[in-house]
């Protein structure tokens, strides 16, 4: 991916091409967030199923979000 189409930070005097998800030139950027937040969630989700289905029982949250960090910083 090309260096010049990756800003540092959003502000009210971005270009909108930069927020609008393409394929090409500056939106690539938007969709690559969009892409890692959905592969993210679909993860969670189906993280949460498989606990739910070994055990009826209430989830216990904590460990749900302890499982989602420790997979996010495997990841990295």
């Amino acid at each position: 991916m090309r260096d010049d189409i990756w800003i540092r930070q959003i502000r009210m005097d971005t270009p909108i091409e930069y927020l609008i998800p393409t394929t090409s030139n500056a939106g690539v950027c938007t969709t690559a967030l969009v892409d890692f937040l959905t592969l993210t969630h679909n993860d969670f989700i189906e993280r949460c199923q498989s606990l739910m289905s070994n055990d009826r029982s209430v989830c216990n949250l904590y460990e749900i979000i302890a499982e989602m960090y420790s997979s996010y910083v495997r990841r990295q």
